[in-house]
């Protein structure tokens, strides 16, 4: 058995109790955004015309002892096309890197 920082020992029967007692509670940890859960994946959606706001997003989920898994975490803006095209030069970063910006996913 092994435990990481500030996980508790795998192989511990507990374990995924505690993964569901958390996940239900992420949306309410999440301050300003629309969550959708579905298994381990989680899809985080900021309603804002306000970058500020998305960066405040990413920032909570550090700030609860939260990982994004980079290879699978991107940005992506919605709205009407002269509103989008303005956001083309707006960076999101989480940890000292970049949020891939994507128009498809």
């Amino acid at each position: 058995m092994t435990s990481g920082a500030s996980a508790i020992t795998f192989g511990v029967l507990l374990g995924p109790l505690l993964f569901v007692i958390f996940m239900n509670a992420l949306p309410d940890s999440l301050l300003n955004c629309d969550t959708c859960l579905y298994a381990d994946d989680t899809a985080i959606k900021v309603l804002s015309v306000d970058p500020i706001k998305l960066a405040k997003a990413v920032n909570c989920m550090s700030e609860n002892y939260l990982m994004l898994n980079m290879g699978k975490t991107k940005c992506m803006f919605f709205g009407r096309h002269n509103t989008v095209t303005k956001t083309k030069d707006v960076k999101v970063w989480y940890d000292d890197m970049e949020i891939e910006n994507v128009t498809s996913y």
